[in-house]
């Protein structure tokens, strides 16, 4: 290998090294993280600099790496994160707001035509509406927080379980089996990956 294939060789494995050691990375077969370092900014950055080097495309790259086992694991972890999840009240919200304001329309046009029963009725109910506002407001905002918080890791459960259907394996509604002899391995440990790339390039 030429001093300049061997340079490279070692600035690519050293790169990878390092973020794997920051990101607590111990599979041989596994050399960045699947998702994204949210609010690790550095630790992202690693990881973007280490698919560039290694020339990984896409998460797509990435989940064709996994084996079975991993891939249920993930798909599972979203199937977690999905039954978890707070009700969605977002249009009972729109709907209460809006009869909310009707009402107190109502209350304001029976006060100008001095029907004070009409006014007082359609004051009670825009406050009964407005409390309810307010608890769906408070529901809205948990199902918002679930769904950011969330976002990533349903995500990727989706992408795993569409790798999955690719390979033939339908969704797993169980926990994920252990990893069998006879499974197929779709990706090469990232240590040899590297080693194989730099017996090519010495060979052209």
């Amino acid at each position: 290998m030429s001093p300049a294939l061997r340079a490279e060789y070692t600035r690519r494995a050293g790169l990878a090294a390092a973020y794997r050691e920051a990101a607590g990375i111990t599979n041989p077969d596994r050399v960045v993280s699947l998702e994204p370092h949210r609010g690790n900014p550095e630790l992202e950055a690693m990881r973007t600099a280490v698919l560039a080097t290694l020339e990984i495309r896409d998460e797509a790259d990435i989940l064709r790496g996994l084996d079975r086992g991993e891939l249920e694991a993930r798909a599972l972890h979203g199937q977690r994160a999905q039954a978890a999840a707070p009700p969605d009240v977002s249009r009972r919200l729109r709907l209460t707001a809006q009869a909310e304001a009707d009402a107190l329309r109502q209350a304001a046009d029976a006060h100008i035509q001095h029907d004070h029963p009409a006014a007082a009725s359609a004051a009670a109910l825009a406050a009964h509406l407005a409390t309810e506002r307010l608890r769906l407001e408070a529901a809205s905002t948990q199902y918002e927080q679930w769904s950011a918080d969330t976002h990533a890791t349903r995500d990727t459960a989706g992408r795993a379980a569409a790798e999955l259907r690719r390979r033939g394996h339908a969704q797993p509604d169980h926990e994920p089996h252990p990893q069998t002899g006879d499974e197929p391995q779709p990706m090469a440990g990232w240590q040899r990956q590297l080693e194989a790339q730099g017996e090519i390039e010495l060979e052209l």
